[in-house]
């Protein structure tokens, strides 16, 4: 005895209804991500704008233009706080908001002797430093002599002598009235205004005649 064979049965997913409502319920939530998607980076920025716009300090009051960077001062001193030094007063009050003028030279005795300045021969024994003047300047047949002092510091003295090819330098000579006395170990040199003598163990040894002599007191 067979049985008649029943229909099959049919899927409730397989009904079209179904399909269109699972098709809809896809579509909207791809539309939901879509419209995320786009709208995110959107609501972000207007977020770091606001931010931006309140963080900015409100503008100080005063005259509009530029603004530089504030100068902070330290303290009751007033030394600055930043890179920029501070401004040199003028320490010349007579002076102020004037140049500076240049302090007066001290002015010097010009030698009468042909072939020397201020401080001793221009081609032979001359005065060390740039303002050591000479106060004595001569010459005899054999050799040329000056008496210099240091700077602005009267009575310190050194002597300089030139004389075929050999010179000599003597510090801290003596003075009695117009004669100067330099002494280097056992030979001294007295120098006049009439002859330079050169003494060896207290004898004199050689006498010149001065030639020309010139002195600045």
């Amino acid at each position: 005895m067979t049985y008649p064979q029943q229909p099959p049965q049919r899927s409730p997913w397989s009904s079209p209804a179904v399909i269109i409502a699972i098709a809809t319920g896809i579509l909207l939530v791809v539309g939901v991500v879509l419209a995320a998607l786009i709208l995110l980076p959107r609501l972000e920025g207007d977020d770091s704008n606001s931010a931006a716009a309140s963080s900015s300090p409100a503008p100080t009051s005063g005259a509009p233009g530029n603004v530089g960077p504030a100068t902070t001062t330290a303290g009751s001193g007033g030394a600055l706080n930043g890179t920029r030094p501070p401004e040199i007063q003028n320490k010349n009050p007579q002076n102020d908001g004037t140049q500076d003028t240049d302090s007066p030279t001290t002015p010097h005795a010009t030698p009468d002797i042909s072939g020397t300045d201020w401080q001793g021969f221009t081609a032979g024994p001359r005065c060390n430093a740039a303002d050591d003047p000479a106060m004595v300047i001569a010459a005899t047949n054999r050799s040329q002599i000056v008496i210099c002092q240091v700077g602005s510091q009267a009575g310190r003295w050194y002597y300089k002598g030139y004389a075929e090819g050999n010179s000599v330098e003597v510090g801290y000579p003596t003075r009695s009235g117009d004669t100067y006395r330099a002494t280097n170990g056992n030979v001294t040199y007295v120098v006049g205004p009439s002859q330079l003598d050169i003494e060896k163990n207290g004898e004199t040894i050689a006498t010149e005649p001065m030639n020309a002599y010139w002195t600045a007191s």
